[in-house]
């Protein structure tokens, strides 16, 4: 008989209001420390609304980073945190791109093998770990809308937000870097060597046929779309709502972008496009208490919101 495995999710608190991993099929350790002052992701502007066009969204991305360096060297000096993760043997270690702390956890507890995965599109960091080279003229970066095709001006604008981007990755493995060698080995490898040495493979987010032009490897996997579908049962009253309509349509921003904080004047304009198909559903994932009834929602017979949809079942 061999041994068994298991899997183990190390979720690493960057925003307090975040306490759900999102899967209940894996042994999840959570780091949270007393010692980080987490009021800078708290402040960031996305937090207040992805909605609002006046925000300065460029302004979040260092602070950001700042809170990546925070959280690093706590979890480093954590002497608790690590009698926790050497108590297990480790066979190989998945991570997201945006930071490379884990990539220095890796290589104290001896995981050789990486696997990096990307919840977007590629990227900055997704380029440097693979070597793939970046050409401003048909590569948008992510941060920017743009597509392939673009001006001068948007193909200038695009090198110079791939460098300023690049420059920040490039302190903060290094800062991270430092850490690292100031608790374990003055000669520790650089993190961004060490991704570059270890990552195998990568799975990235989106479906290969929409997403903008851009150079691969035979490292790079598109999965997007791809998923195990566990179907949730779909509640009695929900099933009475949909068979008494023509169609219905499914609403959601998802769990970051809370529909609480669309402004009034995007809600209303919602809701009136809804109003004008009667015969059909509408179900919007809403952060609403069971009683309350908001004020867009007056005369509406075909809009229904719900904190949380089945979406794969229905």
């Amino acid at each position: 008989m061999g041994l068994e495995k298991k899997i183990t999710i190390l979720e690493i608190s960057f925003d307090p209001d975040v306490t759900e991993v999102g899967t209940e099929r894996a042994h999840t350790i959570r780091y949270y420390s007393e010692k980080v002052d987490y009021s800078g992701f708290l402040n960031l502007s996305c937090k207040s609304s992805v909605f609002t066009p006046s925000r300065k969204a460029a302004s979040d991305v260092p602070m950001v980073f700042e809170m990546y360096k925070k959280v690093c060297n706590a979890l480093v000096n954590d002497d608790a945190f690590w009698e926790v993760l050497n108590s297990t043997k480790w066979d190989i270690g998945m991570t997201e791109f945006v930071d490379n702390c884990p990539d220095g956890i890796f290589e104290v507890l001896k995981i050789e093998k990486v696997v990096m995965i990307s919840a977007v599109t590629m990227f900055n960091p997704t380029y440097e770990a693979f070597g793939i080279p970046f050409i401003a003229s048909f590569m948008p970066n992510m941060f920017l809308p743009f597509s392939d095709k673009m001006t001068w001006k948007q193909k200038l604008l695009n090198l110079y937000v791939n460098y300023k981007l690049n420059d920040m990755f490039t302190i903060n493995s290094n800062a991270q870097t430092e850490m690292f060698r100031k608790k374990f080995d003055s000669n520790f490898e650089n993190l961004l060597k060490l991704r570059q040495q270890k990552a195998a493979i990568t799975f990235v987010n989106t479906n290969q046929f929409l997403d903008v032009p851009t150079l691969i490897t035979n490292k790079i996997k598109y999965v997007g779309g791809l998923e195990v579908k566990n179907a949730a049962p779909i509640s009695q009253r929900l099933l009475n709502i949909i068979d008494k309509s023509k169609g219905f349509v499914l609403l959601s921003f998802g769990t970051f972008a809370r529909s609480k904080s669309v402004p009034a004047q995007i809600r209303n304009a919602i809701s009136m496009a809804f109003k004008n198909f009667p015969e059909h559903t509408f179900f919007w994932k809403f952060d609403v208490e069971d009683d309350e009834i908001p004020e867009f929602l007056q005369n509406s017979t075909n809009i229904f919101l719900e904190k949380w949809l089945p979406q794969h079942s229905m």
